[in-house]
């Protein structure tokens, strides 16, 4: 079996950050070391992390999440990189299976993401609403339109010596971006049955929940993800009409927050920036837009019912 670096970024997590690596530890015959980046925490998340057999402390103070992950990335000695964020889990037996599936020619071992919610009493939940969003392989489209759920790949280091690190110019979407390049480098990816990741939904989750302040800028880095892949001569032609219905629904998101008064900005900006990346892009949008209606009213059936079955 392969040797498997779990890389963790941390930034004053002190009361979350033992239950993720405590997830570690408990298959620790399948884990080479668990590389615990911190960004500068003042809330004794360090301490928590010197003191848990299973960590390997990297102080990094002022970096981002994707400069620790660089960071661990760059220092891990595993053939094969775990993500972990600091308030979630790798689920019981994820590394075994992960390095069953890992075949030398195979870049990727991709399982299931799972999500759990916390109720007003501070216990967990399933999140049926956001398990939905997974989507478990990996392809232009489920990167584009899907949960990138990066969380969810083991990514062999070579690959990512191949292929690049994280873009450090973005905050949020460098997940997506980098799976994008993945994509379109042809990677080798497997695909496991085996939930091998437990997102934790809480108020302090990045980029989980809908209407958080992080939204905005994701959809301005969405819109410049988008603006520089369709820039690029190498992209071909399927991929292109992928990304081109990309940016045109992040055209209508970022519309959509202007006109709520949740992103600064004017809406003629807005469209002639649009019009500037593709002139076609309203008839780009028609795609998109039908199939987010859709599943928006999907969701909003499902989660009356799982509210029901609860009653």
């Amino acid at each position: 079996m392969p040797s498997i670096s779990v890389v963790v970024p941390v930034l004053n997590r002190a009361t979350m950050i033992a239950d993720a690596l405590d997830s570690v530890a408990d298959q620790a015959d399948a884990v080479l070391e668990c590389l615990v980046v911190d960004g500068g925490s003042t809330d004794g998340t360090r301490e928590v992390v010197s003191a848990h057999p299973v960590a390997r402390l990297i102080d990094a103070p002022g970096t981002s999440i994707y400069q620790a992950l660089n960071r661990a990335i760059q220092a891990a000695s595993g053939e094969l990189i775990v993500h972990l964020n600091s308030d979630d889990r790798l689920a019981p037996g994820a590394l075994t299976a992960i390095g069953a599936a890992a075949d030398p020619d195979v870049d990727i071992v991709r399982g299931v993401a799972r999500y759990v919610r916390f109720d007003t009493n501070g216990l967990e939940q399933k999140a049926p609403i956001l398990d939905d969003m997974f989507l478990p392989t990996l392809t232009m489209r489920n990167v584009l339109f899907g949960a990138p759920a990066i969380n969810a790949n083991a990514v062999r280091k070579t690959t990512y010596e191949r292929i690049g690190l994280y873009d450090e110019r973005l905050r949020i979407a460098a997940d997506r971006e980098w799976l994008l390049r993945a994509v379109l480098a042809e990677v080798k990816i497997r695909s496991i049955s085996e939930t091998v990741y437990i997102y934790r939904a809480h108020a302090g989750s990045l980029t989980i929940h809908d209407r958080s302040p992080a939204e905005v800028e994701l959809v301005r880095e969405h819109l410049d993800l988008a603006a520089r892949w369709l820039a690029a001569p190498t992209v071909d032609h399927i991929s292109r009409k992928r990304l081109l219905c990309f940016h045109a629904k992040e055209v209508v998101h970022r519309l959509v927050l202007q006109v709520s008064g949740r992103e600064s900005g004017t809406l003629g900006q807005t469209v002639r920036h649009a019009f500037a990346v593709s002139p076609l892009w309203p008839i780009a949008a028609i795609g998109p837009l039908s199939r987010i209606a859709a599943d928006r009213i999907a969701r909003v059936l499902r989660r009356h019912e799982h509210r029901t079955a609860e009653t």
